[in-house]
């Protein structure tokens, strides 16, 4: 199934390689084997280091940093990035009630480029606390003016800050909107291609590696990798999106039977896109959230050929390093081997689904045991015993 969609976007044409958009962009090979660090405390150059000297080479930084700090991380090799969005704006008759204003909201836009329904009403869309107590909503732009503000504002950021990458949120996230403002009246088609087209320009014109949302097979000519493809948006944890760098030592019962549920789990987007773009788990559910799934975390990254995600802070990363280390260390060194290759097959190996095996277009083969016994594995030169919750990968 998933081999015939593949098929299906090649003649669509939405199916474009990681080869092929590294010709373009060449900082892309910079993404492959890259952890994803959301740092939130700590000057990157300073965090770069202590990074690479406990053994993390490759990383996609995604926390923006001053111009010096993105110049130095740049010089190391780093893929430096930073967020962004084009939809969410708040009313700018709000700022006095709120005790932080997102720099990346777009104020212009506030009433007239605002999407409105039928009867008039504006769309309301992610919610702020303010110093009241009381909720205050942002507006949704008009995706058709999305690009027009990103044009602006991303080359007079790039001449200061040299970012090599650019994350931007919700676009593929949100589901293509419907405008009725009778100054700029939007369809879904519409939606759709303003999105791509704010896509397009960044990555194309801009030069940059660029990254979304959650994900969809539209923008897979533009993006180079996802935040949250690796994360069913049902099965995360409460309030994911918001609280993000809380760690939680409980697991809830729907994240541990479906989101990291193996037996439930298939690799489909990984099937037909995965030498195209890069899947990260979401940013409120990384691999370090829940630490008593940690190491399962590793082992879908290991068998899905994706890298990890990290969200520490400076205590933090000084409290695990070791384990942060041995996350990167058993993941991204095969990841980086097979970032631009197709994923050939998956199977289940066992009939409860414990034991699963990975194919990739370049030889190598990944096969995990979810299970708590070990697994005597047949490969192709020799048997090889797996222990519980162990990997093993074979060229």
């Amino acid at each position: 199934m998933a081999k015939r969609y593949r098929q299906y976007a090649q003649a669509k044409g939405i199916f474009k390689t990681l080869r092929e958009k590294e010709k373009e962009i060449p900082a892309t090979a910079r993404l492959a084997g890259a952890v994803n660090v959301w740092n939130w405390d700590t000057a990157p150059g300073k965090m770069v280091d202590e990074m690479r000297a406990a053994g993390i080479e490759h990383i996609l930084w995604s926390n923006g940093g001053s111009s010096q700090e993105i110049k130095k991380i740049n010089e190391m090799g780093v893929l430096s990035s930073r967020y962004d969005i084009y939809q969410d704006i708040m009313d700018p008759g709000n700022r006095e009630h709120l005790a932080y204003w997102h720099g990346d909201w777009i104020p212009e836009a506030w009433p007239h480029e605002i999407i409105t329904d039928k009867n008039g009403n504006w769309r309301h869309g992610w919610s702020v606390e303010g110093k009241d107590g009381q909720w205050y909503d942002c507006g949704v732009i008009c995706d058709r003016f999305s690009l027009k503000y990103a044009a602006q504002k991303i080359p007079a950021e790039l001449a200061e800050k040299p970012y090599l990458a650019r994350f931007i949120d919700t676009t593929t996230a949100s589901p293509w909107q419907e405008c009725w403002h009778p100054d700029h009246p939007m369809t879904r088609a519409d939606s759709r291609e303003w999105k791509m087209k704010l896509l397009d320009h960044i990555s194309r014109d801009q030069k940059l590696v660029t990254g979304c949302e959650t994900g969809h097979d539209a923008s897979v000519p533009y993006l180079h990798f996802f935040e949250g493809m690796m994360s069913l948006g049902p099965y995360r944890v409460p309030d994911a999106g918001r609280d993000m760098m809380r760690v939680w030592e409980e697991v809830p019962e729907n994240l541990s039977k479906f989101q990291l549920g193996h037996d439930y789990r298939l690799p489909l987007w990984e099937l037909v896109f995965h030498d195209c773009t890069v899947s990260y788990w979401y940013w409120g559910d990384y691999n370090n959230k829940l630490p008593a799934l940690w190491d399962k975390r590793d082992l879908f990254n290991l068998l899905y050929g994706v890298p990890p995600m990290f969200m520490f802070t400076h205590d933090q990363w000084l409290a695990h390093k070791e384990r942060f280390v041995q996350s990167y260390q058993n993941t991204c060194p095969v990841i980086r081997e097979i970032a631009y290759e197709e994923m050939l097959d998956h199977r289940f190996l066992t009939p409860d689904r414990n034991v699963q095996q990975t194919r990739f277009a370049n030889g190598y083969t990944v096969v995990v045991n979810f299970g708590p016994t070990s697994y005597v594995y047949q490969g192709q030169k020799t048997k090889t015993t797996i222990p519980a919750m162990g990997f093993h990968v074979e060229k």
